[in-house]
């Protein structure tokens, strides 16, 4: 567990002996809140339900990357399996190796260029079709308490983009001592952020 964990949480507040909160809030499975990968991914998977519970998701880059992935498992199971007695087998596999590379090399790339920061894209809302979807950014950075959710317009350039909008806060707000995330009081946050972006201002009128 991190060293900061102790020192911390005498001033976090989400303690199971301070039941100031109703006996209803919903509480998670207890996660190791020293693992700030499973804490994020608590926090992001909490996040990405409120937000697709308001907005359509859109799949277009998690679609993408299964294209990458099933070719290139493709030209492996043909590598594979290829008659070994078959004509030109060393230019077949050759063919094979260096098809599955440069993939791979494609799919890194893109998975850098366009995925790799956002937890969730989506589309607008239908009964807003002018607007532009959103993505959805979760940080937290190694060693650190401090978790960051930002919402943004998908479509930076668009005339109907609006100002994004951030709330960074201490896990231990979330959180309880034995590694219950407090979802009921996460997931109202997420809320009351996403009703604050939908009534930002257009990018285009600053």
């Amino acid at each position: 567990m991190c060293s900061w964990l102790p020192s911390i949480w005498i001033f976090g507040k989400k303690e199971k002996e301070q039941d100031h909160e109703d006996d209803s809030v919903k509480k998670s499975q207890p996660i190791n809140l020293g693992d700030s990968a499973a804490v994020k991914h608590a926090l992001d998977a909490c996040a990405v339900e409120v937000v697709t519970s308001n907005y359509p998701e859109d799949y277009t880059h998690s679609n993408h990357n299964i294209a990458f992935g099933l070719l290139a498992c493709a030209l492996a199971a043909v590598a594979q399996f290829y008659p070994k007695n078959g004509a030109h087998v060393f230019y077949v596999q050759l063919g094979c190796v260096l098809g599955y590379m440069t993939i791979s090399t494609l799919l890194t790339m893109y998975m850098a260029t366009y995925g790799k920061d956002f937890i969730v894209s989506t589309y607008a809302k239908p009964a807003s079709p002018s607007d532009t979807g959103i993505t959805v950014v979760g940080e937290l950075p190694r060693f650190s308490h401090l978790y960051k959710l930002t919402i943004a317009s998908k479509e930076t350039k668009s005339i109907a983009a609006r100002q994004s909008v951030t709330i960074e806060k201490s896990i231990t707000e979330w959180f309880y001592e034995d590694g219950n995330l407090a979802e009921d009081i996460f997931r109202k946050e997420v809320e009351d952020l996403l009703k604050k972006y939908e009534n930002s201002d257009s990018i285009k009128s600053q």
